[in-house]
């Protein structure tokens, strides 16, 4: 939650993590699912990233809004999806969680950063399934 409160303070982003113990489907098509759940498409901005781990099942996913996916591309959430991955492998899940939220901070501070109208648009906790 610290992660997610210290990102947040320096863009206009939505950053959310929800952590369930298994996803028998695709990660991504879960966290999809989650994604809508959350309400993260009704942000004014359209630039909230998930990131979605089942911990037990060990699978994750970090998507984000259509804003955010349009400046970043693809190849930036691979990006985020092998140090997450790097971190989890050494046994890190709350390393791996931070250096996602990390990450994407650094991109929403350069396409969406903090206006002195911001306003917390969702739930910083973390949620769970």
């Amino acid at each position: 939650i610290t992660a997610i409160r210290e990102a947040e303070i320096r863009c206009s982003g939505e950053i959310r993590v929800h952590l369930v113990r298994r996803c028998k489907k695709e990660p991504a098509e879960a966290a999809a699912r989650v994604f809508e759940e959350l309400g993260m498409r009704e942000t004014a901005n359209r630039n909230g990233v998930l990131i979605f781990v089942a911990w037990n099942s060990r699978r994750f996913a970090v998507i984000g809004d259509s804003a955010i996916h349009e400046k970043v591309g693809q190849t930036f959430w691979l990006e985020v999806h092998d140090a997450m991955k790097a971190q989890f492998a050494a046994g890190d899940l709350t390393g791996g969680i931070e250096a996602g939220i990390r990450m994407a901070a650094e991109q929403l501070m350069q396409y969406f950063p903090r206006l002195d109208d911001d306003v917390n648009e969702l739930d910083d906790s973390i949620s769970y399934g």
